[in-house]
């Protein structure tokens, strides 16, 4: 159950670090939220972690060599994206 959840959580992971990230820097919520969420580069690691491409591409290298707690992990990413 363990490597399901943590892929449910994965996708959103990002997103913290892109958050905590600026918050170290200090720089304003508004300017955050309303700019640089919007940046091509932060755009790129989100979408990273929110690729059914690549989700299925690690479920199916995690099928072939037997790393059951990779595909269930895999499972949890798809299921929340």
């Amino acid at each position: 159950m363990a490597p399901v959840i943590i892929g449910s959580l994965l996708p959103d992971a990002p997103m913290f670090v892109f958050y905590v990230w600026q918050r170290l820097q200090a720089v304003p919520e508004q300017t955050i939220w309303r700019e640089l969420y919007y940046d091509p580069g932060w755009q790129a690691f989100f979408d990273v972690f929110n690729s059914l491409p690549l989700i299925t591409l690690a479920w199916i290298a995690a099928r072939l060599f037997g790393w059951r707690w990779l595909m269930w992990l895999a499972a949890g990413m798809a299921l929340h994206v």
